[in-house]
């Protein structure tokens, strides 16, 4: 089973912009000749919603010389940027290639985030990333535990003695599955575990190699809904008690819900959500982060993205500053910033000429609310 990259925007412009980046070899954190600066972008997988939305953003903020001009009242990129998606193996990866100067920003589960920035989880054994700032929140990620439909599986408890995948290596679905299964009691041993990309474990779930697998990704996410085509399947649910024990050890997780109109499925899901978190190092000029923010939030990504992914929605830029206590960077927190404060403008004009008296808006930019209440 593949699952097709839907085609976007600047697509041969990025393709030649990587080329390029690969054959001269720059390694510095930004290059800029000529009035031309290179923003990569570490993503997962190419299957993966981060990969999705990498593409997405490099298409939206990227404005090279010689492109086409847009209207004043628009915001259609960075003047002289060209941004690149890059895939890797992993969000550890991702950060360490970003840390290493191979990237300048990548795009993470918050539990990567986290655990990078306070030196626990998978980088425990390796580094604090003290340095790693947040450019913005942004869509969150449902924890998918799949199983097929005639399995006798009806809880993670019974996961104990199945061959189950439980993502790649040093990826969020990995790190978030542990999560889980120690909340559940159910350690690594009592598994037959594998550790794979989301397109290989529906391959071998569909092809009877695997009982199960985990997988983080979005609503809808398009390797489930090609493997729901495939074969009948089913999504196991997390208890109240157990997501319980998961709010309060895990500041970067939510509750979250998916709806049975969501695949089609008989009835709804309960698990969890964690998001997605742009992230890059606190080195980066900060007129040039302050930019691409503005560019991401008021260009085209969001357009790009949910014209290339049907059915998903982008992010909320209200709570794009949620940052699970890592610093934002300077320059993206100045346009949060003036963000708000047009948003209180608006709003305090809008109840003075008497409309809307009650459609006050919430400003604030708070953690996300649990998607299941």
């Amino acid at each position: 089973m593949s699952t097709a990259l839907a085609r976007l925007p600047y697509a041969a412009l990025l393709i030649a912009a990587a080329i390029f980046l690969c054959v001269c070899g720059i390694g510095d954190a930004i290059a800029a000749e000529d009035d031309l600066t290179f923003f990569r972008i570490g993503t997962g997988p190419t299957a993966t919603t981060s990969y999705a939305l990498g593409t997405s953003i490099s298409a939206g903020i990227s404005k090279p010389p010689h492109s086409p001009a847009c209207d004043e009242a628009k915001v259609c990129g960075v003047p002289g940027l060209i941004a690149v998606a890059q895939s890797t193996e992993s969000g550890f990866v991702a950060v360490e290639s970003m840390v290493e100067g191979d990237l300048e920003s990548a795009i993470v589960t918050s539990d990567i985030a986290y655990w990078a920035f306070s030196g626990g989880g998978p980088f425990a054994n390796v580094f604090p990333v003290d340095d790693l700032r947040i450019i913005a929140n942004l869509s969150s990620f449902f924890l998918h535990i799949v199983v097929d439909a005639d399995s006798d599986i009806q809880t993670i408890h019974d996961l104990e003695g199945k061959r189950v995948s439980l993502g790649t290596e040093g990826s969020g679905t990995l790190t978030t599955a542990l999560n889980v299964l120690y909340v559940h009691e159910l350690a690594r041993d009592r598994i037959e575990e594998s550790y794979m990309k989301p397109g290989p474990a529906a391959d071998a779930l569909a092809s009877g190699l695997i009982d199960a697998f985990f997988h983080v990704g979005a609503l809808p996410d398009q390797v489930i809904r090609d493997l729901s085509q495939e074969v009948p399947i089913r999504l196991l649910s997390i208890a109240p008690k157990e997501l319980e024990q998961l709010y309060s050890q895990y500041p970067f997780i939510t509750g979250a819900n998916a709806p049975q109109e969501t695949y089609g499925f008989p009835e709804a899901t309960r698990s969890v959500s964690i998001n997605a978190k742009w992230v890059t190092l606190a080195h980066h000029s900060e007129d040039l982060i302050h930019k691409i923010t503005r560019a991401l939030w008021r260009g085209e990504t969001r357009r790009i993205y949910e014209r290339n992914n049907l059915g998903a929605g982008f992010s909320d830029e209200r709570q794009a500053a949620w940052s699970i206590g890592i610093p934002l960077h300077p320059g993206a927190a100045a346009f949060y910033r003036e963000a708000q404060e047009e948003r209180r403008k608006n709003q305090t004009m809008t109840q003075g000429d008497g409309s809307d008296q009650n459609g006050s808006e919430n400003t604030s930019l708070d953690e996300p609310k649990d998607e299941g209440t």
